[in-house]
């Protein structure tokens, strides 16, 4: 299973050449998405890109969903302080962690991580 964090999602929009490499990871295993990421990126696409909000929420409305739990929650403070990440990518990460999962990302701060994908933007 793959985790594309918020990053990844607004490449595939852009369809960027790091976007089509995220989009070829999603198309070749299970996607799961915190509903976090999925704040972000209708944030990101409202802002920016209006027009391509519907298609995003569908696209994303396919995926396993991760739900921010109270144990989630905990998992993700600890992470953020160990990792100095933000509290948002702290719950990506530990949600990425819960599922088992590998996070496939562009955010710098996500590289050397264990179980990340990291691609720069491009």
């Amino acid at each position: 299973m793959i985790v594309l964090d918020s990053s990844a999602w607004i490449e595939i929009g852009r369809g960027s050449r790091t976007g089509e490499i995220f989009a070829a990871l999603g198309s070749s295993e299970p996607v799961a998405v915190p509903t976090v990421v999925v704040a972000e990126v209708l944030k990101h696409a409202l802002r920016n890109r209006p027009d391509m909000a519907d298609d995003l929420e569908t696209q994303l409305g396919r995926c396993a969903m991760i739900d921010l739990t109270a144990d989630l929650a905990r998992d993700a403070a600890e992470l953020s302080l160990k990792h100095s990440l933000s509290l948002a990518d702290a719950i990506i990460y530990a949600s990425t962690l819960a599922a088992g999962a590998r996070l496939a990302t562009c955010d710098a701060h996500f590289k050397g991580l264990p179980g990340v994908l990291y691609h720069p933007k491009g």
